[in-house]
């Protein structure tokens, strides 16, 4: 997982982005260096995706042990909190994407 977190921190892309906009300044065949964005862009998708899978078991294992530690009100009131969190999280989520968009339109409307 660490190592994946540094993959996504560390600079590859924006190398490879510096050097294929070079190129696109000097030359007209950059074939080569866009394959290997898209290579380097299929790895970083998979291991985004693993490290989601990842984090989706993590979350669920802890809290069935959670509800395995707490007495059936508790465990009500836990679920309850838990699934009004995701929803609030879901919902700011919706917001700020929905903001972006606006933010996008009024952007390429204003010349």
């Amino acid at each position: 997982m660490t190592q994946i977190q540094e993959s996504v921190a560390s600079p590859p892309l924006a190398d490879l982005a510096r050097r294929v906009g070079m190129q696109l300044i000097y030359t007209d065949n950059i074939n080569t260096e866009i394959e290997e964005i898209d290579g380097n862009i299929d790895q970083l998708k998979t291991a985004l995706e693993n490290v989601v899978t990842d984090a989706d078991r993590l979350r669920t294992r802890t809290a069935e042990r959670v509800v395995g530690l707490l007495n059936p009100l508790q465990s009500l009131k836990f679920l309850s909190a838990v699934g009004q969190l995701q929803l609030r999280v879901r919902m700011m989520g919706m917001e700020r994407e929905a903001e972006r968009q606006q933010q996008r339109n009024e952007h390429s409307n204003g010349w």
